[in-house]
């Protein structure tokens, strides 16, 4: 048995009424199966063309004429040109042709001097004199500036103390010492002799408590190879036993 068999097994549910009225007000009429776009918009279909079936080969006889749609409706003469807007008199003085525009009367170019050119002596300058001064010794060479007035005040109110050297966390944090270091283990370089092997392990002494304990193992079952032949079979299931 289930929770579901025991607490809610028992008779059908309660059907609701129909909401179907006894009396029908709507008047009786054939049904006629038709629809307002299939009575509105019935199909239409236009005219098919022929269907036009090439020749397999060459075509002969009939006469080609050997004109077209563009050459018989616009075959004609040339069209007509159109009068020149020109003026057969004209009121503006004759002049000749000088060839000047605007920015080259204006903004004639001008070219500035041209600088001589300096020819390196191709072997060392002997003579002359060599002056050795430049122009930022020339315009700056002078005195030293002057040295603004130092802005610390010349009596301090602040009293004296000798210089301690510490600090807050000096003084609150002081260093505390470490811990006690372990001795260094120093492995034999050889096989190691004598001395007596425990063969335990902390796990071992810890956690070693009875043998591991195992679930009931099911038995096995073996399928028969053959048909299965004798016994009797109930044909009942756990589902329509319970539900």
């Amino acid at each position: 048995t289930t929770t579901y068999g025991n607490d809610f097994m028992g008779g059908a549910a309660e059907r609701s009424a129909s909401a179907k009225p006894k009396q029908s007000t709507i008047p009786s009429h054939p049904f006629d199966g038709t629809t307002s776009y299939g009575a509105e918009f019935s199909p239409k279909r236009g005219d098919r063309a022929e269907k036009v079936v090439r020749a397999s080969g060459p075509v002969s006889g009939g006469h080609f004429d050997g004109t077209t749609t563009y050459g018989n409706d616009f075959m004609g003469g040339a069209a007509e040109r159109s009068a020149s807007a020109k003026p057969k008199n004209s009121t503006i003085p004759f002049h000749p042709f000088e060839g000047t525009t605007s920015y080259a009367a204006e903004f004639s170019p001008k070219r500035g001097d041209r600088a001589e050119k300096v020819v390196r002596t191709s072997g060392p300058v002997s003579g002359g004199h060599f002056d050795g001064a430049t122009t930022y010794g020339n315009d700056f060479m002078g005195g030293a500036t002057e040295r603004s007035a130092s802005a610390k005040p010349k009596e301090s109110t602040i009293p004296y103390r000798p210089f301690e050297g510490t600090t807050s966390y000096g003084a609150e944090f002081s260093p505390k010492g470490r811990g006690d270091r372990a001795e260094k283990v120093i492995r034999a370089s050889g096989p190691v002799s004598g001395g007596q092997f425990d063969g335990t392990t902390t796990y071992g002494n810890d956690f070693m408590g009875g043998s591991p304990k195992r679930g009931d193992r099911a038995e096995k079952v073996i399928r028969a190879s053959g048909p299965v032949s004798g016994g009797q079979f109930d044909g009942t299931t756990t589902y329509g036993n319970d539900f």
